[in-house]
């Protein structure tokens, strides 16, 4: 079931496989997935480290979709307005809001590192 909220965006979710030959992860199968609503996430006492040649730029993002999303911890997550793309951070936590009959939520950890 697809939650409905504005501005909600579609991601394609790509499920990574098992690792190669060379320790490289291998994209098994992509998926659309509606609805997903994205804001940034700040994480407390977050690590980000740059050297004398380069900057490190991370971006933190948390992603809310609807409960039958099928995104896990070993998933990246493309957001199709930019085409940035996401590694999932822990695993997906499933949630029920108490107040109302809406279904199950999934709240996704995003990270997106550069540099």
């Amino acid at each position: 079931m697809s939650l409905v909220w504005p501005n909600a965006e579609t991601v394609t979710v790509v499920h990574m496989g098992p690792r190669d030959p060379y320790g490289d992860t291998t994209e098994a199968s992509r998926e659309d997935v509606s609805g997903v609503l994205l804001a940034p996430r700040r994480e407390a006492g977050a690590d980000e480290r740059a050297t004398p040649d380069r900057n490190l730029v991370t971006v933190d993002l948390v992603a809310y979709a609807a409960g039958d999303a099928q995104i896990s911890a070993t998933d990246r997550v493309i957001r199709q307005l930019d085409g940035k793309e996401y590694e999932v951070v822990g695993e997906p936590a499933r949630w029920r809001n108490p107040w109302s009959s809406d279904p199950d939520q999934l709240e996704i950890n995003l990270k997106r590192v550069t540099g």
